[in-house]
């Protein structure tokens, strides 16, 4: 089987990623894993009539995070750009049928093993991603994290590829496998608490030193007095005062660059998974993400998600404030705490994902998870020609039935080609 990663493939159903610094190659020559020629990723559907379709993967849900079946094309509602599209196709595809009819499916020379020779094909299982937060999730959250994302694996179709990697430093080499085997190993090799702040000499909360890096001079002074003022006089040290604030920006940098790190690791992610054919879903844990050095990298991090047909779970774990991993409490804790879970908001919302705050038991989120990703629609919207420009274009999904939410991408690219010839 031709392919460029170093890992031998060990089944049809796996899909080996290799890793580089700013690529992900998935596969070689074009070629799936069972050594069929690729489809161009994003290439519209054409059928017969001359429509030409562009494929959506998206979870309607109940308040209780249960998938929703019997919904037809005009139950829902499809602007693009802000202007309606018409629905032409929605799919229900429910990913454990499809798992027992892969499993009831007669393999080549064989004569089928259930009673209605007629069943239809089942549906691949999806592709799913985890991605462990490794510098956000201190110890003790991580280990805890860690448990309920081996725990998701079991609610997950068998017939679901997954994947394991972190960021922000990607693995070099993962698959994507249906071999929960390799999944649990995968997950188990993970250390969190891989970031620590370097000794600091002043007491300075992350948000005090975003607010005195960008010249807010009433947190200076605040910051200033706390740590260089003489309590009976009130009086500051000048010297100790320009020290503070040295500090305060080179602790800003860190920060800066922390959450610039950990979007760029997103992006290229996407940007590999691109090459993947098809609808995949990345779960993210995290710890939360810091505001990045340009506000421009959640943008770019939503661009490359939805050229690459990817759906974003991210389930936050919320700092403790008797962390191990905490050498010293920050003086603004929950305002720390809060910049971490709004940078992570800020991308799943760009990214059109699912935001969960995990409180009290871990594995609790992670089943919702694994329980809306056992069923979705595959939506089929009318392409206009001003969408073959290879631009992303802005895609809003609603359902009319009352008490649904829908999953579902907030953009869609198609690569820019000539149009193929009327009724083909």
């Amino acid at each position: 089987m031709p392919q460029r990663s170093p890992r031998r493939i060990r089944s049809t159903s796996s899909r080996p990623v290799a890793v580089g610094a700013c690529l992900v190659i998935l596969l070689a020559a074009g070629l799936r894993a069972d050594g069929r020629q690729q489809p161009a990723p994003q290439t519209p559907p054409r059928f017969q009539s001359g429509i030409e379709v562009v494929a959506l993967d998206v979870t309607v849900v109940d308040r209780k995070g249960t998938p929703v079946a019997g919904l037809a094309p005009a139950d829902f509602t499809v602007t693009v750009d802000g202007k309606p599209r018409r629905v032409v196709t929605a799919q229900f595809i429910d990913q454990q049928e499809s798992a027992m009819a892969a499993a009831l499916a007669p393999r080549p020379g064989e004569a089928p093993r259930d009673a209605s020779p007629t069943a239809p094909l089942p549906a691949p299982g999806r592709d799913v991603v985890i991605v462990m937060d490794e510098d956000s999730l201190e110890t003790d959250d991580g280990l805890v994290a860690r448990r309920a994302a081996i725990s998701l694996l079991d609610g997950l179709s068998l017939a679901d590829r997954v994947g394991v990697n972190t960021i922000p430093r990607l693995r070099s080499n993962f698959t994507l496998t249906t071999d929960r085997i390799d999944n649990r190993k995968a997950l188990a090799s993970w250390v969190p608490g891989g970031y620590r702040d370097p000794p600091s000499q002043y007491w300075i909360g992350v948000s005090e030193a975003y607010d005195i890096a960008a010249m807010d001079a009433v947190t200076r002074d605040k910051v200033t007095q706390r740590e260089c003022g003489d309590q009976r006089t009130g009086r500051v040290d000048s010297r100790c005062a320009r020290d503070v604030v040295m500090e305060a920006r080179q602790m800003a940098t860190r920060q800066y660059a922390r959450g610039t790190l950990a979007l760029d690791a997103l992006r290229t992610l996407g940007r590999g998974l691109r090459q993947l054919p098809g609808p995949k879903t990345i779960v993210l844990v995290s710890g939360g993400i810091l505001k990045p050095e340009s506000m421009s990298s959640f943008g770019d991090v939503e661009a490359e998600l939805a050229a690459a047909q990817i759906t974003l779970y991210s389930l936050y774990f919320e700092k403790s404030e008797y962390s191990a991993g905490r050498s010293r409490q920050s003086p603004t804790l929950g305002e720390d705490d809060r910049i971490f879970e709004d940078g992570l908001a800020n991308v799943t919302s760009a990214a059109g994902g699912t935001f969960l705050r995990v409180i009290g038991t871990a594995e609790t989120y992670f089943a919702r998870v694994a329980t809306e990703l056992s069923a979705s629609y595959l939506l089929g919207i009318e392409v206009a020609a001003a969408d073959r420009n290879g631009k992303p274009h802005r895609v809003e999904i609603k359902v009319k039935r009352p008490g649904l939410d829908v999953r579902g991408r907030k953009q869609y690219v198609i690569p820019a080609s000539t149009p193929a010839p009327p009724g083909r």
